[in-house]
Formats: C-alpha cells, structure tokens, sequence
C-alpha cells in the first residue's frame, strides 16, 4: 500500500487526480500540501511513496523547489505535474531531479493514476533486483591512519571502498571512470580543501547528484552554511558514533 503526497494548488485536475488516487486499491493515503512553505515545515521524509509536484505551487520555482525536496527525502519517487502547454523541459527535468518521473494533465486521470503505481511498482522490482549489488564509497582524508579506520569500518559493513589522500588525489581517480555511489571527504585538507574538492567533482559530467557528506572536526558555523550552499547532503562532526554514521549513510544509499 502506497502514501502519495502531493504539491500544488488544486484544481480540476488535481482533484480529480486525488480522488482515483484514493480509491485505488494499491493506495493506502494521499496528503495534500500546498505551498513549499507548508511542505518544507511539515513534510517527514520517508513518509511518502511518491510526492506529485504541479507546476502551480505558489511559492517557489518547479524545478528549484523538486530539487530541494529531493535533497531532503532521497526515497521517494518525484513525478512532476503540468499541463502541455505549460514551458517543461521534461528531460531537463527529470536529468536534473534523480529517481523522478514526469505527467502531462489529460482528460482521463484513470491512465495517469495507473501510471503512477506502474512507476511504483517497477521502482519496488528495482530495489530487490539491486540488493546484492555492493554499493561503493569514496572517501577523502589526508591523514592515513583515519582514512584506514574509516575504510575498514565501511568494509566491514559491506561497502566497497575507493580511498584517496588528497582532494587532487580523489579527482584523479574520479577521472579513471570511478563511479562512486557517496563521496565523503574530510574538509581541511592541504593543497584542495573539502569546498574546492566538491565544487570540482560537481562540474563533473555524471556527478552532479553524487550524494556527498563532509565528515570533519570543523564546527564552524559559516562552514556549515556554505556546505548547505554547495548542496551536502550531511555535515558529520568528528569524533562520531559509528553507529549513526552507518545508519546516515544507509538512509541515504537505500
């Protein structure tokens, strides 16, 4: 059974839209929010299957604000919402957006409900098809003995591992054709800092969505608002419980 949320001012088609979705058999809830204002303040994440998002939500740009939600709820699937006339770069879209889905309003909302829960399903097939495959981590950090620690701590748990002592190092073999699933680095570093590190790997081709955290004894709070600026998915403070760091990057991996 299926949460549905969805984003938008209603209209017609909207609830019209939410009404099929209710009464179909594989749907347990449909919430609606209605501005980013709302939804930023009172969405959970992981509290929804899939989030709609209509092109008519008041408050902020489409595509920005898809982006801010799927840096907050890495899960759910994002299917965004306009009418054909409406100006959509749909694969500009769902290249900018990860995990996410596109409907044009029809007259008959029975195919787009179906559709929905088609992208549901096969999102739900794709999970266990890519259960045993090992999900690797490249991690950065100029002191040896901490970067060995953190390496056998995430092989331990089942992670590969791509290790790398320096920000130029880390670069280079993103270069080779690493594809890493999360980048975590550490932040002051000599030569290329953390901030120089990650401004480089998101100019990559193929690593702009790259989850990255910065792992670091850095408590600075200006630090911690330029990481937020430049898009990090987690600030993690040294010394850590290797308990949460394991379940941040088990959140964010699944």
């Amino acid at each position: 059974m299926k949460k549905i949320v969805v984003v938008g001012i209603p209209d017609t088609y909207l609830d019209d839209l939410i009404s099929k979705l209710e009464n179909h058999p594989k749907c347990k809830s449909v919430e609606m929010i209605y501005t980013a204002q709302q939804f930023f303040n009172d969405y959970k994440p992981g509290s929804a299957d899939a989030l709609l998002i209509d092109i008519s939500i008041p408050d902020s740009n489409f595509t920005e604000f898809a982006k801010e939600a799927r840096k907050l709820d890495s899960k759910t699937l994002i299917i965004g919402v306009a009418t054909r006339n409406d100006s959509v770069d749909v694969k500009k879209f769902k290249n900018k957006i990860p995990n996410s889905q596109f409907l044009f309003k029809i007259d008959d909302n029975t195919a787009n409900v179906n559709q929905i829960f088609d992208w549901l399903e096969n999102k739900g097939r794709m999970k266990k098809k890519d259960k045993g495959i090992k999900k690797t981590i490249l991690v950065v950090d100029d002191f040896e003995n901490t970067l060995n620690i953190i390496e056998y701590t995430l092989k331990s748990n089942g992670y590969e591992v791509i290790g790398a002592l320096s920000g130029k190092e880390a670069l280079q073999k993103l270069q080779q054709g690493a594809k890493p699933d999360l980048i975590i680095t550490d932040l002051n570093m000599p030569g290329m800092d953390g901030f120089e590190l990650i401004k480089a790997i998101r100019k990559m081709p193929g690593h702009e969505q790259t989850p990255i955290f910065i792992l670091t004894t850095d408590f600075s709070f200006e630090k911690k608002l330029r990481a937020k600026e430049l898009g990090i998915n987690a600030w993690i403070q040294k010394p850590y419980k290797i308990e949460e760091f394991l379940n941040i990057i088990k959140q964010t991996l699944s």
